[in-house]
């Protein structure tokens, strides 16, 4: 089997964000949620409090924001992936919209935000030939292909409440929606007796999914210094979604094409994604912000219509850094910049032919300030190495670019009348 790669060739352009082989399994390449700044700093989401960026990955950061200000917070994501297996290679070029959020306050101690973004993307291209002989005598040398599109998204409210000057809980409710198609393609090369067969397989998605995250912070020193550590966690699950199973046939025979199914329903269930645990630190003062995560989530016993999937448990570690040195200085625009760096390591919770597969790379971001509003450009770029070799399978290399806005702006001035 060779995954997707059948030659070298030109880049081809596709509306998601991956064109993997490790994106068949599942419901597709989870999507880390986040900001431009979280991106940059090596997917650290946790301890992330800034006034002026939405942190989506823990609600419990909407409470960090001036009460009178509102927030549009906008990413595009664009990459390139190239796959090789032992003998053969090909490339791609991605891109897609990565969030759509806005945040706002509703009182001192309560923030909410709305927005949409990816949750999984699913894109693969896998072609094999037959290889038996009693078939390549009799047909030919059949071609398979295999291949899916698709993904799902989420529309997502949010609110968060601080109890205690150092203490904040958030909670975000989502409505996850979308398709995941697997198709399947059989060519009979030169042989009018035998049929070409096209099959379709598409699982439409729609369910809740929710996330409650919580944030401390401990003061280091005296308050002037303003260094701070902070604490952070979420846990997030879709505890219920349903799941339409519709399918398509069509043959090919001899010049004529015959329709079998056509969007018909299949079959028909619920499922529930397995818990998400996200854990993190952050130092934080005047210049520096350092932090680390770890997330958890166990897939062994996901299942799809009562099939398992034979998924297994998958881990995350992210690292991270910003650096801002001299916030409020009026002669230097590049002391007022941003300038972030991270390292990533996720271990995949899929393991193809009894391999473990792993996601590692590295980011760096910068962060452009717009006069002294709290609005700024964002630049960020990731790159990293997925999977292996090993026992035919491939291994990829990635770099995306991610660029974005943040717009703060005055929400609400009580006006004095004499």
């Amino acid at each position: 089997m060779v995954l997707g790669m059948l030659a070298g060739g030109p880049c081809h352009g596709q509306t998601n964000t991956t064109q993997s082989p490790y994106s068949r399994y599942g419901l597709g390449e989870l999507v880390p949620r986040g900001s431009i700044k979280s991106f940059s700093m090596g997917g650290l989401t946790q301890g992330l409090r800034d006034g002026h960026i939405i942190n989506s990955s823990n609600p419990a950061s909407y409470t960090r924001q001036d009460t009178m200000s509102f927030i549009l917070d906008l990413g595009l994501i664009g990459g390139y992936q190239r796959f090789e297996s032992e003998d053969t290679s090909k490339e791609f070029l991605t891109g897609a919209i990565h969030h759509v959020n806005m945040q706002f306050p509703v009182g001192r101690y309560l923030g909410m935000a709305v927005g949409f973004e990816p949750v999984s993307q699913m894109g693969y291209d896998i072609t094999r030939y037959e290889t038996r002989p009693e078939v390549l005598s009799e047909v030919g040398r059949i071609r398979y292909r295999h291949y899916g599109v698709g993904g799902l998204s989420q529309a997502f409210l949010g609110a968060a409440w601080a109890p205690l000057d150092q203490l904040s809980i958030g909670l975000n409710a989502g409505y996850i929606f979308g398709s995941v198609n697997r198709q399947q393609e059989m060519h009979v090369p030169n042989n009018a007796l035998y049929a070409e067969a096209d099959f379709d397989d598409r699982m439409v998605i729609k369910g809740v999914d929710l996330a409650l995250g919580v944030q401390g912070t401990i003061p280091l020193g005296a308050p002037e210094a303003r260094r701070e550590l902070r604490l952070g966690a979420t846990v997030q699950q879709a505890p219920w979604a349903n799941v339409e199973n519709r399918y398509e046939v069509t043959y090919r025979y001899i010049n004529q094409q015959r329709y079998l199914a056509s969007n018909e329903l299949r079959r028909e269930g619920s499922l529930r994604l397995p818990l998400r645990m996200n854990f993190g630190a952050l130092y934080a003062d005047r210049r520096w912000e350092m932090g680390a995560d770890v997330a958890l989530q166990d897939w062994s016993n996901f299942e799809l219509l009562g099939v398992n999937q034979g998924m297994t448990k998958g881990y995350a570690a992210h690292l991270g850094m910003q650096y801002t040195p001299d916030r409020s200085s009026q002669r230097s625009y590049g002391a007022r910049m941003r300038y972030r760096l991270g390292l990533h390591l996720e271990k995949r919770p899929i393991r193809p032919k009894d391999l473990a597969i792993y996601d590692m790379g590295l980011s760096a971001g910068l962060g452009f300030p717009y006069k002294y509003l709290g609005s700024m450009f964002h630049l960020g770029v990731r790159t990293g190495i997925i999977g292996t070799k090993d026992a035919g399978l491939a291994q990829g290399i990635y770099a995306h670019l991610l660029l974005g806005l943040s717009l703060n702006d005055i929400w609400f001035i009580r006006r004095r009348y004499q």
